[in-house]
């Protein structure tokens, strides 16, 4: 690629590809503008297939992580949530995930720093914090969570220098009213004042929704 400021890395993105297709691929040379673009548009459902996936894992996890808060999950039919909320269009009403008393928004981002955040994702996670505890008139396209027990749910992504866990670290280092929630075997007794993190893989599976 001739622009030194497009930071492509030609060989991982040669990998990427061949993960998914049947057959060895080479790159043609020159490659136009205009072939990025189709691209990126080809992929750009991706980010909402794992945002639904890692909103079904938060679903999974409910009973273990309010077993020290409440029983509200304790029955709860996890097939019944799940199928409910995969006909949900991603950030309905604002967020990934309403149910009940709870409010989460999750985030797929892989820090741009390998162990940090860029400057525009910590903005943008900082914002989705922010909007978890800000107060807001409550109407029938927008949800109010103040009053819920409020999550952040996050892609735990390690490989090669890549770490979200540590990139979380340093986007809550001075945030009082975030907490990242390390054990979720033995999670804390959960209050409505915080937004509480939780770190979740994408369990492998074949994907479905490929046409």
């Amino acid at each position: 690629m001739k622009n030194d400021n497009v930071k492509v890395n030609e060989i991982k993105l040669l990998d990427a590809i061949k993960n998914v297709v049947k057959e060895d691929v080479t790159l043609k040379k020159n490659i136009s503008l205009s072939k990025w673009l189709e691209l990126k548009k080809a992929l750009s459902p991706i980010n909402n297939y794992i945002t639904k996936e890692l909103t079904n894992r938060f679903i999974e996890v409910l009973p273990k992580l309010f077993k020290n808060t409440s029983n509200i999950f304790e029955n709860i039919d996890i097939k019944k949530l799940k199928d409910n909320n995969s006909i949900v269009n991603v950030n309905a009403n604002g967020y990934d995930f309403v149910y009940s008393s709870v409010t989460a928004e999750v985030k797929a981002n892989i820090p741009y720093e390998k162990k940090k955040y860029g400057g525009s994702q910590k903005t943008g996670l900082k914002k989705d914090i922010n909007g978890l505890l800000s107060p807001i008139k409550k109407t029938k396209d927008k949800h109010d969570p103040t009053q819920d027990y409020k999550f952040l749910i996050v892609l735990d992504y390690k490989y090669s220098d890549y770490d979200t866990s540590k990139a979380v670290d340093d986007l809550i280092k001075n945030e009082e009213r975030v907490k990242k929630i390390e054990d979720l075997n033995n999670p804390p007794n959960l209050s409505t004042n915080k937004v509480y993190i939780i770190m979740l893989e994408v369990q492998e599976s074949l994907s479905k929704d490929i046409e």
